[in-house]
């Protein structure tokens, strides 16, 4: 064999050995970003059922709910005697998310306890995000969407 054979020889086996270590390459970039998408489809609470009176929420339960239908500060909500007072700030610009205007929930619970969570959807989580108070029996919450669509929610019997 030539030198100039033996050359050709080398730089057909560089040429194979870079394509194959590009296409391992490539496969395992794809092997990471389906694990990166199903480990973050993981992390978000899935809807399981949505009918006419509850809601179950992976991981959380059954729910009651209902669709926030106004923005207007002081606004009240009872539901299954958790009371959801809504708070609003317009002073406040918010540019994590999607929150216009700025806004919360004071919840009120039978026995005096009362929690404030705020109503505003942060572009770095799960596309449906929920909020859930500490306190438990019943538990209630906030189920919200990136349009600005939010269900309040109360711990189903």
């Amino acid at each position: 064999m030539t030198s100039s054979q033996s050359r050709n020889v080398w730089l057909i086996l560089f040429i194979a050995m870079t394509i194959i270590f590009s296409l391992i390459s490539a496969f395992e970039l794809i092997e990471i970003n389906n694990l990166r998408t199903e480990l973050d489809r993981l992390k978000q609470p899935s809807l399981v059922c949505f009918n006419d009176d509850t809601i179950y929420v992976k991981g959380a339960g059954s729910f009651v709910y209902v669709r926030e239908t106004t923005i207007t500060a002081g606004n009240v909500v009872t539901l299954r005697n958790v009371t959801f007072t809504l708070w609003v700030n317009s002073s406040i610009t918010y540019t994590m998310g999607l929150c216009m205007p700025y806004r919360g929930y004071v919840i009120t619970f039978q026995d005096g306890a009362s929690e404030d969570l705020t109503a505003c959807h942060i572009i770095s989580m799960s596309p449906i995000e929920t909020r859930f108070t500490k306190h438990l029996n019943p538990q209630a919450g906030l189920l919200i969407f990136p349009d600005g669509t939010v269900y309040l929610l109360v711990s189903a019997p």
